[in-house]
């Protein structure tokens, strides 16, 4: 009985392994292709801080502009998802993803103690670096989402000589406000759809977020839940088949192995938590409103995971740079490109004409 056991787990395997190759092969042919004399096409682990991290660069031409993008989270990189909605912004830029401490490929690194965000920030500087090193360019564009906002909202206040222009979607402006906020409207639809299952255990969450300010994971995974849903969190384009996409396109990605991919369905609420309880009172004016670099949001109107709404009242009312711009996506959630990709893509070369 063992032996057919282990035969039929090895027969699995081998299945699942041919079908992930199949797939990554089908994806690769998606993608911008890339001459490597004129243009980046490069995965590679870099010393960041005494750590290795990954970091990809990609692009069909090395005289265009280099952006930097901040994957959200924490512990939510893009880089496996990137041929769903970056084949055109290769075609503008040279673009650097980069799985940050403890995530996606940088994970499997090594062993790594809880993250702080001290270390994160000081990251993000290293990596902003490397990046104006290695694509021989004094001056990059910025580009954070969700979390990433926060590491870049300090990042180019930091360093506002290194950065064109700052790019945010999926902006954090408060995050006691974000919750309180996202919270109340997703229980408001819950409501209104009679949904009782959804009403039942958004009530259980109250007060939310605690009295104390905390913000437990699992009751924020509870709401995240909810949220995309009902197609306000992550995407309002698949909305209850979120994650169903996310993990085809996680499978289907040439950049990830079958176990780097399991990065994704691993339980790391331990890792997270300490890094969790430093930003969840996390305030961007505590830095004050004022940027030396030209500052854009791309925001998905139908975001409530941080509320777009907050956002846009930051930006009129208090956000001061030389130059800013507010887009709205009207068909978008949280995640604009991956909901609107075409028009995210072109919104990013209009970026091109600032700071330069």
């Amino acid at each position: 009985m063992a032996k057919k056991l282990l035969i039929a787990f090895v027969l699995l395997a081998a299945l699942l392994w041919a079908g992930h190759q199949a797939a990554q092969e089908y994806t690769q042919r998606l993608r911008t292709p890339i001459d490597g004399e004129v243009g980046y096409d490069t995965l590679r682990e870099i010393d960041v801080n005494d750590t290795r991290q990954w970091v990809q660069v990609r692009g069909t031409n090395r005289d265009n502009p280099t952006l930097m993008f901040l994957h959200g989270g924490p512990g939510a990189p893009m880089m496996a998802m990137g041929p769903a909605y970056q084949n055109a912004w290769e075609q503008h830029f040279n673009v650097v993803q980069w799985d940050q401490r403890a995530s996606g490929k940088t994970y499997f690194s090594q062993t790594v103690p809880p993250p702080s965000y001290t270390e994160m920030l000081a990251d993000a500087v290293a990596v902003a670096g490397w990046a104006r090193t290695f694509t021989g360019q004094e001056r990059i564009y910025l580009l954070g989402h969700s979390w990433g906002t926060m590491l870049g909202s300090d990042l180019a206040r930091e360093k506002p000589d290194w950065f064109s222009a700052y790019i945010a979607t999926g902006m954090v402006v408060d995050i006691p406000t974000n919750e309180r906020t996202g919270y109340a409207h997703t229980l408001h639809l819950a409501e209104r759809m009679q949904h009782t299952e959804a009403v039942a255990e958004l009530e259980a969450l109250a007060p939310y977020p605690r009295a104390d300010g905390s913000l437990p994971i699992q009751a924020m995974e509870t709401l995240r839940y909810w949220q995309t849903t009902y197609g306000v969190g992550l995407s309002h384009r698949y909305g209850p088949r979120t994650y169903r996409e996310l993990a085809a396109h996680l499978f289907r990605s040439p950049d990830y192995s079958l176990v780097e991919a399991t990065f994704f369905f691993r339980d790391l609420a331990e890792l997270w938590a300490p890094l969790y309880q430093t930003i969840e009172r996390y305030d961007v004016r505590t830095g004050g409103g004022s940027f030396q670099v030209p500052v854009i949001f791309l925001l998905g109107r139908h975001d409530w995971q941080t509320p777009s709404v907050l956002a846009e009242d930051f930006f009129w009312h208090e956000l001061e740079a030389p130059h800013k711009r507010l887009v709205f996506f009207e068909n978008s959630a949280h995640t604009p490109f991956l909901d609107e990709p075409e028009m995210f893509a072109r919104e990013l070369a209009a970026v091109r004409q600032i700071g330069l």
